[in-house]
């Protein structure tokens, strides 16, 4: 009896929301516009359609073409030029917008010019210099958006 009692618990607890998915709702369908600067080099700007079934988007860097591979159930996804990445809830496609872009960083390091030998035998540095390094980060983020059509 105990036995059954808890395997009822289970069932009827957490194992599986028993909230049902929204979806989109009319005060999200529309124009939303949006501008990331995710770099010094590197600045998303765009605009993005909400629409009963889907979300389009334009934006810069572009263009911008439809991922099926990546786009599922829950989301749907967009590359952008060549590194970006845009992804959008299907329930909720305003606040749940996100960005993933490749960013080009430059940045100086110190590094040892000159060495020498100290007294007691050590090597040490006697002159430092700047080095410049390349590398590829991923950034990622929500994206801010502003409504640019009128209210509904």
């Amino acid at each position: 009896m105990l036995s059954a009692l808890m395997l009822s618990i289970v069932l009827n607890s957490g194992c599986s929301s028993s909230k049902p998915v929204t979806g989109i709702t009319p005060e999200m369908l529309g124009t939303w516009r949006f501008s990331e600067q995710v770099s010094r080099d590197l600045l998303l700007e765009g605009q993005f359609t909400v629409e009963r079934d889907t979300v389009e988007i334009e934006a810069r860097p572009g263009p911008c073409r439809y991922e099926r591979d990546r786009s599922n159930a829950l989301s749907i996804a967009y590359s952008c030029g060549p590194d970006v990445l845009f992804s959008f809830d299907r329930a909720d496609p305003v606040r749940r917008a996100h960005f993933s872009a490749l960013v080009h960083l430059v940045e100086t390091r110190s590094v040892c010019q000159r060495s020498v030998v100290n007294k007691t035998g050590q090597t040490v540095c006697a002159e430092y210099g700047k080095e410049i390094v390349y590398r590829d980060a991923r950034r990622a983020g929500i994206l801010r958006v502003q409504r640019t059509d009128a209210e509904r």
